[in-house]
């Protein structure tokens, strides 16, 4: 059976703590060493696992969008406006605003600049 998807992805390999520290910068994380170290640990485990996953044979399991057989789950929206704020409450905490919008500091960065 071919791969597909995320698992076609998944390597042997290990994560490397500098991935490890490029996913903490970009989570605005500032992890200590220790942590770091527990990070990577914790994703070899989950890459390891997705690569026993991978490897099994599926070929006689239908495929499913969900395990339980429910039906109709979600609830209709309700707008309650007893909850709601108004855009100057919404706004009064934020540590940087411009015209009525919060500012936030750049995460990503665009390769085209």
């Amino acid at each position: 059976m071919p791969d597909s998807g995320i698992l076609s992805l998944v390597k042997t390999a290990k994560i490397s703590q500098d991935l490890v520290q490029k996913i903490a910068r970009l989570a605005a994380l500032n992890p200590t060493q220790k942590q770091l170290q527990t990070y990577q640990d914790n994703l070899d485990e989950i890459i390891s696992y997705m690569d026993e996953v991978k490897n099994l044979n599926l070929e006689s399991v239908p495929e499913t969008a969900r395990v339980l057989e429910e039906e109709n789950i979600f609830r209709d929206d309700e707008v309650k406006t007893e909850n709601m704020f108004s855009q100057k409450e919404a706004l009064a905490n934020a540590s940087r605003t411009y015209q009525g919008y919060f500012v936030v500091d750049k995460i990503l960065e665009n390769k085209e600049e």
